[in-house]
């Protein structure tokens, strides 16, 4: 895809489009919703940066483009995003950011690196001309394993020991930044809201770990616990929620609440998004019976006509229709709600699940 300015947001498209993602790839989908957010990829980028590089930018103008060049076969284990990133004094370089989450660590990442590149020189080229911008690429890699494999490019080539002197110049010869978030200590390396995010993306693919402990942790060693934003807590447990489908909510709300009564009620609209989008299993798949409390196809007896109310409505949100008036769906009796929901529910599965 070519880069350019980021279509104008509509905030509604944009929560639905993110809790479609979640249930696609809630990694991506987190990666991609939390480092689009310009603070915090600043706070990354001015300290993940090499020092000589982060000093000469003009951090103020940071934006992020519209901008992957990463193909649709792949999109199951990697999200990227395009940064432009203007130079003190004039000029400007490109900060390329991927996320690799797979379970095994690609030796060719330099050379499918390389091929993003020379995608974005060759679109740039068509557009603007020369000269051609410097790009950084990183690449975050969120575990489960270390990354155990060469940043470098030369690493992948078989230069003979006889030839390799004449053959060099011949030879790209770069290497990729990497963030192994399975060595990375968030909190000495990052701060604010970066760094909770981070820990959060850690803890999320490490072996053994329950993610649930990420919030145990939030609330007894998180100094700045005051310092994070509602929607960030919110897209934390909607993320949590997507990893790990038995997280207590109620107890997180409640932990939450000794620090931030905020926090609380940002976890609790997280819950009744999650309700409405479908999750705890993550898919619409039409099975009414046996599911747990919180999936939307959970059991259905029992249910309240307003539960009901709350679940239609947020569901015609997510796809971007005429949300109904409460007035108008409490005449309804029970088992029209229900046969509201349905069909919007079949609506959703042809419109979304085929993608």
């Amino acid at each position: 895809m070519e880069e350019g300015a980021p279509p104008e947001r509509n905030e509604v498209d944009d929560d639905a489009e993110f809790l479609r993602e979640l249930v696609r790839q809630p990694h991506d989908a987190f990666f991609k919703r939390t480092f689009s957010s310009l603070p915090i990829a600043r706070e990354f980028f001015q300290r993940f940066l090499p020092a000589a590089i982060a000093a000469r930018l003009d951090w103020a103008g940071l934006s992020q483009v519209h901008a992957s060049f990463v193909a649709a076969d792949l999109g199951q284990s990697h999200a990227d995003l395009m940064f432009r990133a203007p130079l003190l004094g004039g000029g400007e370089i490109r900060l390329y950011l991927l996320l690799e989450h797979q379970s095994e660590v690609q030796a060719h990442m330099p050379l499918r690196l390389l091929g993003y590149m020379v995608r974005f020189w060759e679109a740039h080229l068509r557009e603007e001309g020369v000269p051609l911008p410097p790009v950084v690429p990183l690449v975050l890699h969120q575990g489960p394993d270390r990354w155990s494999v060469s940043a470098e490019f030369a690493g992948l080539v078989d230069l003979p020991a006889d030839l390799a002197g004449d053959l060099a110049p011949f030879t790209p010869a770069f290497r990729h930044g990497l963030l192994d978030l399975v060595a990375c200590d968030p909190e000495n390396a990052f701060g604010g809201e970066t760094a909770a995010a981070i820990r959060l993306m850690k803890m999320a693919r490490a072996r053994g770990t329950k993610i649930g402990s990420f919030f145990d942790w939030l609330v007894a060693e998180w100094i700045g616990l005051g310092e994070l934003g509602e929607g960030l807590v919110e897209l934390m447990i909607l993320y949590a929620l997507h990893v790990e489908q038995d997280l207590d909510v109620r107890g997180i709300a409640h932990n939450l609440s000794k620090a931030n009564p905020n926090l609380a009620q940002a976890a609790m609209t997280a819950a009744d998004k999650l309700r409405a989008e479908g999750r705890l299993e993550g898919r619409l798949e039409g099975r009414q019976e046996g599911r747990q409390e919180g999936r939307l196809e959970g059991r259905q007896e029992g249910r309240s006509e307003g539960e009901w109310i709350g679940k239609l409505q947020l569901l015609e949100q997510l796809m971007g229709e005429r949300i109904s008036p409460s007035e108008e769906l409490t005449s309804l009796t029970l088992a029209e709600l229900k046969g509201m929901f349905a069909a919007l529910q079949q609506r959703y599965e042809a419109r979304f699940k085929a993608r």
